[in-house]
Formats: C-alpha cells, sequence, structure tokens
C-alpha cells in the first residue's frame, strides 16, 4: 500500500461524486425559488434533499469501496473501507453543496472539479513539498489542509490501518524504530497508532463529520439568506434594519454561517492534529 495508490483511488471517487452531488441544489433552483415563493418550507426541502442524496452516495461509496479493495491486496477488513469511502462522500459532497449555491452554473462544474482536483493531490500530504510532518507541525496547515481535502484524511486513514497490521520489525508498531513519527503519518493518535491491529484506524472519522456537517450547516444558512428576494421575501439586510428582532435574526444566522459551519470543523480538525480527543 502505497501514498500515491491511495490519492489517485480517493481523486477518482471524488471528482466523479462531486460532481454529481452539483445537481442536488444546482439544477432546480427556479423551482425550488418558486415553492419557496408560495409558502413551501424550506428546511423540509433542505432535510429531505439531504435524506435522499446520504441515500444514493452510500450506493456508490459501497460499490467504490468494494471495486478498491477488489483491486488491491489488503490487510484491513473491507468494512473498514467503507466506512472509508462513506465518510469520504459525506465530506465532498458539502462542498458540492456550498459551491453549488455560490458558484454561477456556467462555472460551476469546471470550478468544482478543479478544486477537488487542486486540493486533492497539493494538499493530499503525499508530495514532497508538504508533508504530513508539516501539516502537524503548523495549526494554521493542519485546519487548512484539514477543510479543503478529503485526500488528507484518506490517505492518512488508508496507509496507517494498512501499516499498523504489520508486525514489529517492519518499524511501524515499534516505539524504537517509530516509523510512523518519521513519515508523520497519524501523528495525533500515535499510541494506538503503533498499537499492531488489523482491524483498521478510525481517528479521523470526527474530523470527517464535522467538516461534512459544518458545510451542510453552510448551505442551509446560504439557502436562507442568500437568495431570498428570489423566494419573494426581504433580503437580510432589510429584515435587520426593520428594527431588533430582525437584527437579531440576522445576527444569529450570520452566527451559524461564521462560527458553527465553519468554525466547529476547525477546532476540531486543530484539536485532533494535537491529539486532544474532543468527543471520546
Amino acid at each position: 500500500m502505497t501514498n500515491e495508490y491511495a490519492m489517485i483511488t480517493n481523486l477518482l471517487f471524488v471528482i466523479l461524486l462531486t460532481l454529481s452531488s452539483l445537481r442536488s441544489f444546482g439544477d432546480d433552483k427556479l423551482i425550488f425559488f418558486r415553492e419557496a415563493g408560495s409558502g413551501f418550507n424550506v428546511t423540509s426541502f433542505f432535510l429531505s434533499q439531504l435524506t435522499l442524496d446520504q441515500v444514493l452516495f452510500s450506493v456508490q461509496a459501497l460499490w467504490a469501496a468494494i471495486a478498491s479493495y477488489e483491486l488491491r491486496t489488503s490487510l484491513v477488513p473491507l468494512s473498514s473501507w467503507i466506512i472509508l469511502y462513506q465518510l469520504t462522500a459525506f465530506f465532498c459532497s458539502g462542498w458540492a453543496y456550498v459551491f453549488s449555491l455560490v458558484i454561477p452554473r456556467d462555472n460551476l462544474v469546471m470550478f468544482s472539479a478543479l478544486f477537488v482536483s487542486v486540493c486533492g493531490t497539493l494538499l493530499s500530504g503525499s508530495l514532497t513539498f508538504l508533508r504530513y510532518t508539516d501539516i502537524y507541525s503548523s495549526g494554521f496547515l493542519s485546519v487548512f489542509v484539514g477543510m479543503l481535502s478529503s485526500t488528507r484524511w484518506f490517505t492518512e486513514w488508508m496507509i496507517v490501518s494498512e501499516f499498523r497490521a504489520l508486525p514489529q520489525q517492519y518499524g511501524f508498531t515499534s516505539e524504537k524504530l517509530d516509523y510512523f513519527r518519521i513519515a508523520g503519518y497519524g501523528m495525533g493518535d500515535l499510541d494506538r497508532a503503533r498499537l499492531q491491529d488489523g482491524g483498521g484506524w478510525y481517528y479521523n472519522v470526527v474530523p470527517m463529520v464535522a467538516v461534512g456537517v459544518g458545510l451542510r450547516l453552510v448551505c442551509y444558512s446560504l439557502i436562507l439568506t442568500r437568495s431570498r428576494k428570489k423566494m419573494n421575501r426581504s433580503s437580510l439586510g432589510e429584515v435587520a434594519r426593520s428594527g431588533v428582532g430582525g437584527l437579531l435574526w440576522a445576527f444569529v444566522f450570520g452566527v451559524l454561517l461564521l462560527f458553527i459551519g465553519f468554525g466547529a470543523p476547525a477546532y476540531v480538525i486543530h484539536s485532533y492534529a494535537k491529539g486532544i480527543n474532543v468527543l471520546f
């Protein structure tokens, strides 16, 4: 198992899944605006679309995991690959939702494919100019790369899972040789990464879920705030100027967008990079 194989398999999957996710909030905007202007519940639309997408993405991730597993001899169970691909789909579809609401439709596909390709290669931790040792040594880099690149999480998960299944003479499950520290893998969870175990390594679950949930909150905030005029509703600025209640409403969604949507995942990523498990 090499980081190049992990990076390539991840790129193939995330590019296709990101592009397929763009239709969720991109293709039927006009229909949605019309229905919302007629009193359609925006929250119901959002949750129903997420539920339907999650079912479809889960099936796609399942097939991708099985195909990748069969193409490569693995020391870890198939279940570990399936969980990894499911979380990767959850991560990158969140960015696709945000792009579909803020990027013009004519440039949407090209921008999304370029974004995923660039972040998936340059920020993967697999190239010489940016290694995992560099990512873990900087709090800013750990958050920046962790928010933008699913490949960063995918590659580390796969490499650590495979190498910690090897016996001590290979140097990864030995504190004397300590190859994980030298390569920079699993720096936030070295104690468990060094324990020989063929069941997989799941330390990256929480950061990937945090980014996916945070991006969905950003998407929900954008739906409620950015296109209010198209839904025959007062703009956010007009609501803020209407009185104290309107100003409070506008402030709440501003906090939701900035601090919960982006701030909470950034805090989780920074904590996990330092070995601080904020949930367990």
